[in-house]
């Protein structure tokens, strides 16, 4: 696996210019070449799957061929039938749900942490801060972390579109789901159109090959072969550090020789409050 990462194939994809986080999500997915996705219903995040549905609907641009089951028994179902697409040698798939979801489905998270998966598989997970839709306030991110999966924090449209384009070939590559994490004023907010991202880079999981649904333990979670699997984890840890390290994702705001460290949205509200200037710089 490092091997692939660190020699790595990309490709660039054609510049976009979106205003809404739903918007580049549902066309990196459509462009992703996903099939099938899995939902289990609840604000913020059944937003994406209702823009998904009415593009569906109107066979924008060419038929979109994903099969969509929302409304599924619970998150644990949902997640379960994503990594059995993937596992199965289908298409790439997507799992979503908010982000008291987590919490059902997290059991299978501490499994395909070890035992990995196949196709590409992503989660896409709304957190709600201040519960504007939702029995409780939660962050999810601390049961990804825990589980030492990979999460991507979109901090505009436009970085949505290439989080979502590199989540997929990073999954194949990995063998890792990958998780992307948004909020409910993300998913709301219109983006000015900007050209903070250029010549962004997609790694490209070249001569992805499906290992067999019947090879030997393989896809099993067992004390055996727990160890070997946790630093095998360890590893691609490391490779996938060195890439976003390199990454072009990052975005460097200001002149300033005090600086500020922010992930997703938030970066977004620090430079909309003005408080980014020539005294301090914002990653």
């Amino acid at each position: 696996m490092a091997k692939q990462m660190l020699n790595k194939e990309t490709f660039k994809v054609e510049r976009h210019a979106f205003t809404t986080v739903i918007d580049a999500v549902v066309e990196g997915i459509i462009s992703s070449g996903v099939k099938a996705v899995y939902n289990y219903p609840g604000r913020p995040a059944t937003y994406l799957i209702d823009k998904l549905k009415e593009k569906k609907e109107k066979k924008e641009k060419s038929k979109i061929d994903i099969d969509i089951q929302d409304y599924l028994p619970n998150e644990y179902v949902a997640a379960g039938k994503g990594f059995g697409s993937s596992v199965a040698g289908c298409e790439r798939s997507l799992v979503v749900f908010k982000d008291v979801g987590a919490n059902v489905a997290c059991d299978h998270f501490y499994c395909l942490n070890h035992i990995g998966i196949n196709r590409g598989l992503v989660f896409f997970i709304a957190d709600d801060p201040s519960a504007w839709h939702s029995q409780n306030e939660e962050d999810s991110r601390g049961i990804y972390f825990n589980a030492g999966l990979p999460i991507l924090e979109p901090f505009d449209a436009n970085s949505a579109y290439y989080c979502t384009k590199i989540a997929y070939e990073l999954s194949e590559i990995t063998r890792l789901p990958f998780f992307i994490r948004t909020t409910a004023r993300a998913l709301t907010e219109t983006f000015a159109s900007n050209d903070d991202l250029k010549n962004v880079t997609i790694p490209f999981a070249k001569d992805f090959v499906d290992i067999p649904f019947d090879a030997k333990n393989r896809w099993l979670s067992i004390f055996s072969t727990v160890e070997e699997d946790k630093e095998e984890l360890y590893q691609k840890h490391e490779e996938l550090a060195k890439y976003f390290d390199e990454s072009n994702l990052n975005v460097v705001k200001g002149k300033g020789r005090l600086g500020v460290i922010a992930s997703g949205f938030i970066a977004t509200q620090l430079e909309n409050e003005k408080l980014i200037d020539n005294s301090l710089s914002l990653l």
